[in-house]
């Protein structure tokens, strides 16, 4: 009997168990109803709703509406998708494909079960486009958060105009797999983009050289034609010597600098100086002998100027030139300050200075007077003209140091002994030795005329002829560039070696052109 009993009452808790679990059906409360992983299920439309906790915080997200970090942030999704029943568990997450973060295949094992309670029904949201890989470049192989290629673009987007299209990254940045695709041109008044020949004219650059231009030369944007390259050397004459192309051998002891050169201007006079080794010296190793000094008195009303030329048998010539020019330079300014004429400057006085200073500079260091030989010539130009727009120049020289006007297109000898006889180079008055054989005198100067001081380097050209001449005369006739003068002082020509020096004065006063 007792087994009997026990059977009817499983009979019984069968039964009642049936009926409840009917009821609950019935009622939408049933466990079994619930995803193996406690997420609560919602009505149509809604799509599936998660609650997070730990590393990605806890807020529920809805990835297909696009909210939250990729990696499943805590910001609620744009849509506002529903919180989880308090039966979710809360650390359940749904299965997400690997390529950004949204639902995988997994997922679809789970769909939503029709509610019992009447839930009134949400419109569905729109589709939003796919989210943006952090690391997906723009161009060919681009893809978008499904994993799914985008058709590479002709064109990035444009940088801060507002959300990237499809396939491309928000920033922009260099392409690391191939060539950045050309960029749209911006929004807003555009100009045409500019010629070759408008961009070199604005940029000084050179622009190509036109059809029938010769080799080795190039036009500028002004049209004019240029050398093939700035290193020229200096200019040839006639015919170049072969001493001009040995190399530059330093002295035995340290001597004066190779090349001079100065630029000045004093009143209505420019200036020009410059004196060059030449290649007899540099090619033997001997110094150079030239020297020369320009200054001014103390008012600045007159332009002093001294070049001297020391003998090539005279040991210690170059020492001897350079006292010379700083003698004579200093000499006529203390007259010229003193108050003295330039008409009554004594000439002697001033060789007298020049010659006791080198023998003083000799005895000083020990050397016989006749060691420091040179000669030598001294000129005095007024920084203004006289009324007349004209200028009274006084000259005083010994020997064959020179000084020349350009009038006219030519040159013609104002003071300084013309060479002649069987040794053209022998002279037979010198420094210290005759400081009273000086000459001296007084010429006149037009505003359109050029005074050049010159030792016998640069006035031998003068006198070789018409053509050489001319040379010097187009060249000089207009002030050059110092660097262009000192090229031209140191000519090129064949069978002339010893040291060039030119001190040229150009009378260039506005008012009397």
């Amino acid at each position: 009997m007792f087994g009997w009993k026990g059977l009817g009452v499983t009979a019984t808790g069968i039964a009642v168990a049936a009926i409840t679990r009917v009821l609950r059906q019935a009622s939408g409360s049933d466990p079994a109803d619930r995803d193996p992983a406690g997420a609560a299920q919602e009505g149509p439309g809604n799509g599936y709703v998660r609650r997070e906790s730990g590393l990605y915080g806890s807020a529920a997200a809805r990835p297909q509406d696009g909210g939250g970090h990729p990696r499943g942030g805590t910001g609620q999704g744009a849509g506002g998708g529903a919180r989880a029943g308090d039966g979710a568990d809360p650390g359940a997450r749904i299965p997400r494909s690997p390529a950004s973060g949204s639902p995988g295949p997994e997922a679809e094992a789970f769909p939503s079960a029709p509610s019992a309670s009447p839930v009134p029904p949400t419109p569905p949201a729109p589709p939003a486009p796919p989210r943006i890989s952090p690391v997906t470049p723009y161009g060919a192989g681009a893809r978008d958060s499904a994993g799914t290629a985008v058709p590479a673009r002709s064109a990035p987007p444009p940088a801060g105009g507002g959300p990237a299209p499809h396939g491309y990254r928000a920033a922009p940045g260099p392409d690391p797999y191939g060539e950045r695709p050309e960029q749209p041109a911006p929004p807003g008044p555009t100009s045409p983009r500019p010629t070759a020949e408008e961009f070199t004219g604005a940029a000084g650059v050179p622009a190509p050289a036109p059809e029938g231009t010769p080799p080795g030369r190039q036009m500028r944007g002004t049209g004019l034609a240029l050398p093939a390259s700035d290193d020229q050397g200096p200019p040839v004459l006639v015919r170049g010597s072969r001493a001009s192309r040995e190399p530059w051998r330093l002295p035995a002891e340290p001597g004066p600098h190779g090349l001079a050169a100065d630029e000045a201007a004093l009143g209505g006079l420019t200036v020009r100086a410059a004196s060059v080794i030449g290649p007899g010296h540099r090619a033997q190793g001997r110094p150079r002998q030239d020297a020369y000094r320009i200054g001014r008195d103390r008012a600045g009303e007159h332009l002093v100027i001294a070049v001297a030329d020391g003998m090539s048998d005279s040991a210690h010539s170059d020492v001897g030139a350079q006292v010379a020019v700083s003698a004579l330079v200093n000499s006529v300014r203390a007259s010229l300050d003193a108050g003295t004429p330039l008409e009554r400057l004594d000439h002697c006085a001033a060789f007298l200075s020049a010659a006791g200073q080198m023998i003083a500079v000799a005895e000083q260091r020990d050397w016989d007077p006749d060691t420091v030989r040179a000669v030598a010539v001294v000129a005095v130009v007024p920084a203004r003209p006289h009324v007349n727009g004209r200028r009274r120049v006084w000259l005083a020289s010994i020997a064959d140091v020179s000084a020349w006007r350009l009038s006219g297109g030519d040159w013609e000898r104002l003071i300084g002994e013309e060479k002649h006889g069987f040794d053209p180079s022998a002279v037979a008055r010198y420094l210290p030795h005759d400081p009273r054989g000086a000459d001296h005198g007084v010429v006149e100067l037009s505003p359109t005329c050029v005074l050049a001081v010159t030792t016998d380097g640069v006035a031998d050209a003068f006198a070789t002829g018409l053509q050489a001449r001319r040379w010097f005369a187009e060249r000089w006739a207009r002030p050059p560039a110092v660097g262009t003068f000192l090229n031209q002082v140191g000519f090129d020509q064949v069978q002339m070696h010893d040291d060039r020096t030119a001190v040229v004065v150009w009378c260039d006063d506005e008012e009397h052109r």
